[in-house]
C-alpha cells in the first residue's frame, strides 16, 4: 500500500476528483467516483458508502468490489450499538477500526462523513446535529494515523459536494412536477365542459377557456355576420349581467339565470351563472371568476314533468268527482241498490238496502226485540246471498226474481221484486252484480212500481254502462300516465346518473374551504366561529354521503353503474377497510378482529365496488354493536372466495331482514340517530353484490348478533349467470365473541 499522506497528496486527490464527481448525474455516481479512486489508489480493496436517513436508519448510497449492492445493506435505528450506525451519528469521532458482517469486511475503516445539510433526527431530537454517513474501507492492515486523518479529510472535503448534488436532483425533479401539474391544469381548464370566464373590475374578460371563447370572442374578419353580432349581443348581455349582480349585491356563489344567444343557430340558450370573487390574490384589482352552465334543456325537462305532474292531478280530481256523483245516485234511489262480486260478497250498498241486511245499533229497548231485528236481518242475507249465488252460475246477465223478505222495524214479511244484473269487463267476463230490491206489499201499486222500476233499471243499466265505460277510459288514461311516469322516473334516474359531478362537485368545494378555515389557512377563528365551522363541516360530510348513497342507487336503477374488473388482494382491502372503522369502533370500545386465513385472497373483481360492500356491511355492524366486536374472515369456496363479517350487535329479527335490504329503510331508529344515515348502505350493497356476479346471505339473532357472507367468483365472465335474488336468509347460529385467537386490531 503507497503513502498517501501529506497535504500535497490531498490536494491531487481533490485537483483530481472534484470536477470529475462534480459532472456526475447523481450523488450515488458521485460517491462511486470516490470509492473506486480510493480502490485504485490501493488505500482499500474494497469501499462502502451509507447515509442517515430522517428516522435515523443507515441505508446504502453506493458500493465498489463488496459483492453486494449496497442499497441491499440497511442497518435500523434501534442497533444503537452497531458499528455504522455509531460511525454515522457521532461526527465528532475520529476513524476507527472494526468488523462489519454484512459488507464481508473483517477489517473494516469506518470514516464518519457529512452528506446533509443540518436536520432534526429521532436519534438526537433534544439538540441541532448534523445527518452524517458513513464509508466503510476494507483494508488488509491496520493503517496509520495518518492514512486514517487522510480518509477523514477526503469525507469532509468531498461530502459537501456529494449533498449538493442530491439537493440538485431534488429541486430538478420539483420543477418538472410543477411544470407537468401546470400544464395539466392549463387543459383541464380549457377542456372544461362548461364555459369560465375571469373578469377584472370593470368586467372585462382577462381568461376565458374555449367553451367561453365560443360564446363571447367577436370572431375574426372572415366569419359571418350573423356569428358577429352573436358574439356581440352575448358580450353585451353578459357584461349587463354582471354589473347588475355587482349592483345588487349578489352574494359570493350565488347562481343566477342569463339567457345568451347560440352562436351556431341562433336559437336562445339559458345559462346558470355561478360568480366568485378571487380573495387572498396579491394584484390589486379583485377579479371575478364566473362559471356558466348551459341549464336549456334542464328548463325544459322541468317544464314538462310540471305539466305531466298538473295532467295527473287534474285526472285524479276528475276521478274523485266521478266515484262521488256515482255514490250521490245510488244513495238517492228509493229501492235497496245491493252490488256484489260474482262470490256474493257485499260491495256497495245505499241506505234502503242497509235497513234490510245490516243490524241496527239500537232496534229497541228490549232485549227480545234487539234478537228479533238480528234474525230478520240473517234471514234476509241468507235468502239474497242464496239468490245472488245462484245468478252467478246463471249464464244470463240479468234475472228477474221474486221472493219475500222480512222488514226488521215491523218484524212482517213482505213480498219484493229483485232485479239484478252482471258487470261485465272489457272481455266480456262478469265482474260484479248489481240487484235492485223492490217492494211489492201494495197490490195496488204493482203496475205503477213495476213500469217506474223497469225504468229505473233502464237508467241504472245505462248509468252503469256509462259508468263502466268511463272507467275503461279513466283505466286507459291511468295507464298511459303510468307509463309517463314511469319514463318521468327513468329520466330522474338518468338525470341523477349524469349529476354526480354536478352535486359533488360544489359540496366538496365547501368541505376543503372549511377545512382550511379550521386549519387556519385564512387566520386564527374565535371558538364560537370555529365550533360553527367543525359543524359545517361534519354536516357537509354527512350530505355528501347522503349525495353518494343517492346518486349510486340512481346510476343502478338506470343501468349506468360501470364495472371495472381488474386483478384484486383481498387482505390488504380488508386490512385497509378494517382500519376505515377504526375510529368508530373506538368511540364504541369495540374490537375489530381479522382472523388469519390461508385463502388465496386473489380475484379479479371491481375493487371499489368490493370497498363499499365490505364498508357498508362493516360500518352497520360496528354502528348496531354496543358491546364485543367485529371479526372478518376471508375464505376459499369452490370457484371463488367467501368474506365472512359477524358481530356481536343487537341482531335483526329473521321476518325483518328482506325489509332491512330495501331502499330507505332503517329498523332501529335509536342507534341511527347516533351515527347517521340513509337507509340506503344495505340496498346497494345487494346490488353491488349482484353487479359483480356473488351471492349475499344472512342470519340473525336479536340480542346475539349478525352473520354476513359475500361469495365471489374468481372470475366473473365464468361465473354462473344468478336466477333470482342475490340475497339468501339462512338459519343457524351467529357467533357471540370474537376469537380470541385471531389477529386482533385494538378497537
Amino acid at each position: 500500500m503507497p503513502d498517501v499522506t501529506g497535504e500535497r497528496t490531498l490536494g491531487s486527490i481533490l485537483e483530481t476528483l472534484v470536477p470529475v464527481m462534480a459532472q456526475a448525474g447523481s450523488a450515488g455516481d458521485a460517491a462511486v467516483l470516490l470509492l473506486e479512486h480510493l480502490v485504485t489508489r490501493r488505500s482499500c480493496t474494497a469501499a462502502w458508502m451509507g447515509r442517515l436517513t430522517e428516522r435515523g436508519d443507515v441505508a446504502g448510497l453506493a458500493e465498489v468490489d463488496v459483492g453486494i449492492n449496497a442499497r441491499d445493506v440497511h442497518i435500523g435505528a434501534g442497533q444503537s450499538m452497531h458499528p455504522l450506525l455509531r460511525t454515522a451519528i457521532r461526527p465528532t469521532d475520529p476513524p476507527h477500526i472494526a468488523p462489519v458482517r454484512e459488507l464481508g469486511m473483517e477489517q473494516a475503516a469506518l470514516v464518519p462523513m457529512p452528506i446533509l445539510e443540518p436536520a432534526g433526527f429521532a436519534v438526537e431530537r433534544s439538540q441541532h446535529v448534523w445527518a452524517w454517513g458513513v464509508m466503510a474501507l476494507a483494508v488488509s492492515r491496520r493503517p496509520t494515523a495518518e492514512e486514517m486523518d487522510l480518509w477523514a479529510r477526503l469525507a469532509r472535503s468531498l461530502g459537501g459536494l456529494i449533498a449538493r448534488l442530491e439537493r440538485d436532483a431534488a429541486r430538478v425533479a420539483a420543477a418538472a412536477a410543477a411544470a407537468r401539474d401546470r400544464a395539466l391544469l392549463s387543459d383541464v381548464f380549457e377542456h372544461l365542459p362548461d364555459a369560465i370566464v375571469i373578469t377584472d373590475a370593470e368586467n372585462r374578460v382577462a381568461i376565458e377557456n374555449e367553451r367561453a371563447r365560443a360564446l363571447l370572442r367577436i370572431p375574426d374578419e372572415g366569419a359571418s355576420e350573423g356569428l358577429r353580432r352573436a358574439t356581440e349581443l352575448n358580450t353585451l348581455l353578459m357584461s349587463s349581467f354582471l354589473s347588475r349582480a355587482v349592483l345588487q349585491g349578489a352574494g359570493t356563489g350565488e347562481s343566477r339565470d342569463v339567457t345568451l344567444v347560440n352562436p351556431v343557430d341562433g336559437s336562445d340558450l339559458t345559462f346558470e351563472v355561478l360568480s366568485v370573487r378571487l380573495t387572498g390574490r396579491r394584484e390589486r384589482e379583485p377579479l371575478t371568476v364566473s362559471l356558466l352552465r348551459n341549464v336549456t334543456d334542464l328548463k325544459r325537462v322541468t317544464e314538462a314533468l310540471t305539466a305531466q305532474f298538473s295532467r295527473a292531478r287534474d285526472a285524479e280530481r276528475e276521478a274523485r268527482s266521478e266515484r262521488d256523483r256515482l255514490e250521490i245516485i245510488l244513495e238517492n234511489v228509493a229501492d235497496p241498490v245491493v252490488v256484489t262480486d260474482m262470490a256474493a260478497r257485499v260491495l256497495l250498498m245505499n241506505r234502503a238496502a242497509e235497513r234490510l241486511f245490516q243490524t241496527p245499533d239500537e232496534s229497541g229497548p228490549l232485549v227480545a226485540e234487539r234478537s228479533a231485528a238480528s234474525f230478520s236481518v240473517r234471514a234476509n242475507d241468507t235468502i239474497f246471498t242464496s239468490y245472488i249465488s245462484d245468478f252467478a252460475l246463471d249464464p244470463d246477465p240479468t234475472r228477474r226474481t221474486t221472493f219475500r223478505l222480512i222488514d226488521p222495524t215491523r218484524k212482517t214479511d213482505f213480498p219484493v221484486e229483485a232485479i239484478a244484473g252482471k258487470v261485465v269487463n272489457e272481455r266480456g267476463e262478469p265482474i260484479a252484480i248489481v240487484t235492485v230490491v223492490h217492494d211489492l206489499s201494495v197490490a195496488e201499486e204493482k203496475e205503477k212500481l213495476a213500469s217506474q222500476l223497469m225504468v229505473l233499471n233502464r237508467d241504472l243499466e245505462a248509468r252503469v254502462a256509462e259508468a263502466t265505460s268511463e272507467l275503461e277510459e279513466r283505466n286507459r288514461r291511468l295507464e298511459l300516465q303510468r307509463d309517463e311516469l314511469r319514463r318521468a322516473s327513468q329520466l330522474k334516474s338518468e338525470f341523477l346518473a349524469s349529476m354526480s359531478h354536478e352535486l359533488r362537485t360544489p359540496l366538496n368545494a365547501i368541505i376543503g374551504h372549511t377545512q382550511n378555515i379550521l386549519d387556519g389557512l385564512y387566520g386564527q377563528l374565535e371558538p364560537q366561529l370555529h365550533i360553527i365551522s367543525r359543524r359545517i363541516e361534519q354536516n357537509s360530510k354527512q350530505l355528501l354521503m347522503l349525495i353518494n348513497d343517492i346518486l349510486d342507487l340512481a346510476k343502478i336503477e338506470a343501468g349506468e353503474m360501470p364495472v371495472s374488473i381488474q386483478e384484486v388482494e383481498l387482505l390488504p382491502l380488508v386490512e385497509d377497510v378494517l382500519r376505515t372503522l377504526e375510529p368508530m369502533a373506538q368511540r364504541r370500545s369495540l374490537t375489530l378482529v381479522l382472523q388469519p386465513s390461508s385463502s388465496r385472497a386473489r380475484i379479479r373483481s371491481d375493487e371499489m365496488k368490493l370497498r363499499q360492500i365490505l364498508t357498508n356491511i362493516g360500518s352497520n355492524a360496528v354502528k348496531f354493536t354496543v358491546k364485543g366486536g367485529v371479526r372478518i374472515r376471508v375464505e376459499d369456496i369452490p370457484a371463488g372466495v367467501a368474506i365472512t363479517i359477524e358481530d356481536t350487535g343487537v341482531g335483526i329479527p329473521r321476518n325483518l331482514i328482506e325489509a332491512a335490504f330495501q331502499d330507505f329503510r332503517q329498523l332501529d331508529q335509536s342507534y341511527t340517530r347516533q351515527e347517521g344515515g340513509t337507509g340506503l348502505g344495505l340496498s346497494i350493497t345487494r346490488r353491488l353484490v349482484g353487479l359483480l356476479s356473488g351471492r349475499l346471505f344472512v342470519r340473525s339473532i336479536p340480542g346475539v348478533g349478525s352473520h354476513f357472507r359475500v361469495e365471489l367468483p374468481i372470475f366473473p365472465g365464468q361465473a354462473p349467470r344468478l336466477e333470482g335474488d342475490v340475497l339468501t336468509i339462512e338459519e343457524g347460529p351467529v357467533s357471540s365473541e370474537p376469537s380470541a385467537s385471531s389477529s386482533a386490531k385494538g378497537a
